[in-house]
């Protein structure tokens, strides 16, 4: 799987790491922050064809909660982050049916793929 050469636990180091430093120099700001996920050179996260819908709810559903934690961990005391969660194409007939996780309280932000998709 091309999109995933790199391995899923380095990533998500170094995710944290930029989410470090980008918390710390913008917490006292009221942000929306942006949580997601998207396959290599920002196109659809590609699974192998005998990947069943559990698997794919959590390769969607694990980076979300783990973003909305890291950057809820790094907040002072009492502050509680504004999230915004882009959905792309590949990841539709998961939302429609209820099951993809997207955190509560994030706000669904529908891009236009000019196929009339969404």
């Amino acid at each position: 799987m091309a999109s995933n050469r790199s391995g899923y636990r380095p990533r998500i180091e170094r995710a944290s790491s930029n989410t470090d430093g980008e918390v710390e120099e913008t917490w006292t700001f009221d942000c929306i922050w942006p949580i997601g996920m998207r396959g290599t050179n920002d196109y659809g996260y590609r699974f192998p064809a005998d990947k069943t819908r559990k698997p794919r709810l959590k390769a969607f559903g694990e980076p979300l909660r783990i973003q909305v934690d890291l950057v809820q961990g790094l907040l002072p005391p009492g502050r509680v982050g504004l999230y915004h969660f882009t959905m792309y194409t590949e990841m539709l007939p998961l939302y429609r049916s209820g099951k993809l996780p997207v955190p509560e309280g994030a706000i669904t932000v529908w891009p236009d793929n000019y196929a009339r998709t969404l």
